[in-house]
């Protein structure tokens, strides 16, 4: 039997509620609402890792916030920067799968001649970022 916690409604009963007559807070948000909120917040956790890094290490970079609505191009990568002279493209994911915009950018990207790399940590961002100094990128 499910175990039911009175600060919060059923999701099936959320899913039918208008959004402005359910409880406010995260009480009113459905298991799925609920996943993706955690979901982003891991991920600007994560770009903000990776930011201070980058600074740290001297490499200059183009950000979207991810707080406002996007101007750039729909699937442009998270991180946007060049390491002696290479093209790289950057996009931190937590726990995602990638946007058709962002699969149709990737490939954009990568035939005209980008380093692109998806990370899920800050230790594969700087390996990516070694890697293309170091020469050793694919």
């Amino acid at each position: 039997m499910a175990t039911f916690r009175s600060n919060q409604l059923p999701d099936n009963i959320l899913k039918r509620m208008p959004r402005p007559d359910r409880p406010k807070g995260n009480a009113g948000l459905t298991n799925s609402e609920a996943k993706a909120k955690h979901d982003g917040r891991l991920e600007k956790e994560l770009q903000k890792q990776i930011a201070n890094w980058l600074r740290l290490n001297g490499v200059f970079f183009v950000r979207s916030r991810m707080d406002k609505r996007t101007t750039v191009t729909p699937g442009t990568p998270d991180f946007v920067l060049a390491i002696e002279g290479n093209p790289v493209a950057l996009e931190a994911k937590t726990q995602s799968d990638l946007s058709e915009d962002q699969i149709k950018v990737r490939a954009q990207m990568l035939a005209n001649g980008w380093a692109w790399a998806q990370v899920t940590t800050l230790a594969e961002a700087k390996s990516v970022v070694e890697h293309i100094r170091n020469g050793t990128w694919n």
